[in-house]
């Protein structure tokens, strides 16, 4: 099994050291092949310098640079056209997503679910006098016609 993990960036530069010194020890520790592919989408900023530094740092680092700002859509698209690997992980560069969660969202992938997504209680920057919550990874459940359906999500019937 090889992992590719797509990190659309734009104009995160401060932030990408720190993100590399959270996924890096994450990935050594699954003990799978595994590609990081950065999709720089056009920053402005120190973004694409950063990610070149890092890629010295970590040969599993793949950087795909837009030519223009397309979206974050439209930049994980290309970053799913780059990779090759068997499950990907596509999470955010401004470590909203901890990359913390990739072993459990890889476990789950290895108990034969298709898809696995993992489910934000509460963003950075929210309500502080909400309670604060764990994010935690909602494994999708079977439902007839053997589709898979995240459990608390809204269902709609196959064509």
């Amino acid at each position: 099994m090889k992992l590719s993990i797509i990190v659309p960036v734009f104009n995160e530069a401060p932030v990408l050291a720190q993100l590399h010194a959270r996924l890096s020890p994450v990935l050594r520790q699954l003990n799978v092949p595994y590609e990081v592919i950065f999709v720089n989408d056009a920053s402005s900023d120190e973004s694409l310098s950063v990610l070149k530094k890092l890629r010295e740092l970590d040969q599993s680092y793949k950087i795909v640079e837009l030519s223009r700002n397309l979206g974050q859509q439209l930049a994980i698209t290309a970053g799913l056209d780059y990779g090759a690997g068997d499950a990907v992980i596509v999470m955010d560069d401004d470590l909203q997503d901890p990359p913390e969660l990739i072993p459990e969202l890889v476990e789950r992938w290895r108990e034969g679910y298709d898809v696995v997504c993992a489910v934000r209680q509460q963003r950075q920057g929210g309500d502080r006098d909400q309670e604060a919550h764990r994010d935690s990874v909602l494994p999708f459940v079977e439902i007839p016609h053997h589709r898979r359906y995240p459990h608390r999500c809204g269902r709609v019937p196959p064509p």
